[in-house]
C-alpha cells in the first residue's frame, strides 16, 4: 500500500514518478502497486490523475545518462516532434523518450550511448526501444531530427 501512495503523491504532485521508480525505492511489485493504486484511487473517489507527459522524462533521463545540454535540447524537440506528427503514438511516453534519447544519441558524433546504458536508466526493455526506433522513429528520423542537430553532425539523414 505504501508503494501505491507513493506512485499517487508523484503523479498527484506532478513529480513524474514511473512506477518501475516506485518499484526500486518501495522493493514491491508493479501488480501489487497497480491493484493498490487502483484500490485507493476508488476509496477516495479520484477519477484523474497521472497524465504522464514525455516532456516530464526528458531533463531527468538525459541527465542520469550524463548527456549534454545540446543533446536534451535535440532530445526534446524529438520528443515534440513525435506527438505533433503522430510518430509512436498510442507507445507508453517513457517509451518514446527513451527511443528518442537512443535515437539522438545514435546520430550523435560524440555523444553516443548504447541501448543498454538507455535502458538501463529508462527503466525501458532493450528489445522495447528497438522496437519504437525501427518501426517508428528510424524511418521518420529526417522529419524527427532538428535541422541544427543535422548541420552539428557528419552522418546526415538518408
Amino acid at each position: 500500500v505504501l508503494p501505491a501512495c507513493l506512485f499517487l503523491g508523484c503523479c498527484g504532485g506532478e513529480s513524474g514518478g514511473t512506477v518501475n521508480e516506485i518499484c526500486a525505492v518501495g522493493k514491491a511489485d508493479k501488480k501489487d502497486i497497480g491493484r493498490a493504486f487502483i484500490a485507493i484511487k476508488k476509496k477516495l473517489g479520484i477519477t484523474k490523475l497521472c497524465a504522464i507527459q514525455t516532456s516530464d522524462f526528458v531533463v531527468r533521463f538525459c541527465t542520469n545518462l550524463q548527456l549534454p545540454q545540446q543533446i536534451i535540447k535535440a532530445v526534446g524537440e524529438v520528443n515534440e516532434k513525435t506527438k505533433e506528427l503522430g510518430v509512436a503514438s498510442g507507445k507508453v511516453p517513457i517509451t518514446v523518450v527513451a527511443t528518442a534519447i537512443f535515437l539522438i544519441t545514435h546520430l550523435s558524433n560524440d555523444h553516443k550511448r548504447p541501448i543498454e546504458d538507455v535502458a538501463e536508466k529508462t527503466g525501458v526493455s532493450e528489445s522495447t526501444i528497438r522496437s519504437c526506433f525501427r518501426d517508428d522513429m528510424q524511418p521518420r528520423q529526417s522529419d524527427l531530427v532538428p535541422k541544427w542537430f543535422w548541420n552539428q553532425q557528419t552522418s546526415q539523414p538518408k
